[in-house]
This record gives structure tokens, C-alpha cells and sequence, in this order.
């Protein structure tokens, strides 16, 4: 962001030459040291929580890593079934409760209209399987 003000500006001045005919080509150019050299200033990598976060919001997906990434194992103690297993599943029957850990990306409050009971539908995330 630091650089953003003069890269902008400097994207503005070339436009308004290009708009005058200022903009030409030639040959020596190729060789000479570029006029506007910008330097991007070292920073600290983003910490992993916060680099998810951002790739999450901008792009929709994580690419970096994954937040369960680490967590398989702590994950699964609390869980009975997979979500993965819990979707290939024809054992289960109606009304079993059952446990499954992972990510929760959103919630959804309703209202069941049959019963007018609030229920909740969410769909989740594991490293291994997404829900519908």
C-alpha cells in the first residue's frame, strides 16, 4: 500500500502522454535504466491466519494452505464420522445423531415451516470433503 499513491500517479502521467502523443519507441530506449523505477519495500510475511484470511475474501478459496491444515488429528477425536463418510453413507438412518468437526463457512437461520421450530444450515468444510 505504501507504494500504491506514486504507482497510481505515476500510471496517470503515462496515460496523459500517451493521450499527447508523447509515447514513442525507439531502438536505444531498450538499453537505458527505466525512468520510474518503484521499489517494493521489504515487509514481514502476514501471519498464516491472516494470509488465509485475505485469499479467502479476495479469491473465495484458500491457496496458500488450508486453516484445518495441522488439525486432522485433534479434529477427528471429537468427531464420530467423517463428512466425507457421512455423505457416502447408506447406513445412517433418519434422526441419528451423529458428530462430525470442521470448518464452518456460514449459517443459515430459518424457520422449519411445518413445525415452526428455528433450525440452522450451514455448509461445512474439512481438508478432506466440503458438505452441499
Amino acid at each position: 500500500m505504501e507504494i500504491h499513491e506514486d504507482a497510481t500517479e505515476q500510471a496517470v502521467l503515462d496515460k496523459r502522454r500517451e493521450a499527447h502523443g508523447e509515447v514513442g519507441f525507439d531502438f536505444d530506449s531498450l538499453w537505458d535504466e527505466p525512468q520510474h523505477d518503484q521499489k517494493v519495500p521489504e515487509r514481514p510475511e502476514w501471519i498464516k491466519k491472516d494470509k488465509l484470511a485475505f485469499e479467502r475474501e479476495m479469491l473465495g478459496l484458500y491457496v496458500s494452505d488450508h486453516p484445518l491444515a495441522g488439525l486432522e488429528v485433534p479434529l477427528a477425536k471429537h468427531a464420530t464420522i467423517s463428512i466425507h463418510d457421512l455423505l457416502a453413507s447408506d447406513d445412517l438412518q433418519d434422526g441419528e445423531q451423529v458428530t462430525v468437526a470442521g470448518l464452518l463457512t456460514s449459517v443459515q437461520h430459518r424457520v422449519a415451516k411445518a413445525s415452526g421450530n428455528p433450525t440452522a444450515w450451514s455448509p461445512s468444510r474439512t481438508s478432506t470433503a466440503r458438505s452441499p
